[in-house]
């Protein structure tokens, strides 16, 4: 206790001295601002503040869907790739080899329908673009948004299986042929 006294008088004592060896007081002013919040007397208004850190973790979940977005893409253009590889082969297979496979035009034209569509449904999957205005309405736009996203990625995936699954009829129709 003795000790705290005595470092509280040699502080009181530089500051009346004018050192610069006196301990600093945080203010709650020096604290908000060392945390990258505006004090009171700031002239922004907590409302103000708010629309700030909305616009910053609005932007920030923009950047992370668009990065997603970006990854699911990618992914779901490699299998396609693997798949158009793979339906390439079997056309080069079958003109080539002079197989004769008894319902192949059926076969062929579905799988290549299969394929226009997964295609196409890759190439229209975009990341939403969210609304960071911060009106009342935002949170209904960006919820409807993120659900039309997920749904055009569930329809990729499932254009996608369809077409793995047409493709492997048309596959096992050509060895047994």
């Amino acid at each position: 206790m003795r000790i705290f006294a005595k470092t509280i008088n040699k502080t009181r004592s530089a500051i009346l001295a004018g050192s610069t060896l006196a301990l600093s007081i945080a203010t709650p002013a020096a604290i908000a601002s060392a945390h990258g919040f505006a004090a009171h007397g700031s002239g922004e208004s907590p409302r103000m503040m708010s629309m700030q850190r909305f616009q910053q973790n609005c932007d920030q979940k923009q950047t992370s869907l668009n990065s997603q977005a970006a990854a699911i893409k990618a992914a779901d253009q490699k299998r396609l790739n693997g798949q158009n590889i793979l339906y390439s082969g079997i056309q080069d297979y079958v003109s080539n080899s002079g197989v004769t496979v008894a319902n192949y035009d059926t076969l062929n034209s579905q799988v290549a329908a299969d394929q226009a569509a997964a295609t196409n449904d890759i190439n229209n999957l975009n990341a939403p673009q969210l609304d960071c205005s911060g009106d009342t309405s935002a949170a209904s736009t960006n919820h409807n948004a993120l659900q039309s996203f997920e749904q055009a990625q569930k329809q990729t995936r499932q254009d996608l299986a369809t077409y793995r699954h047409d493709l492997a009829n048309l596959f096992s129709a050509v060895l047994n042929s």
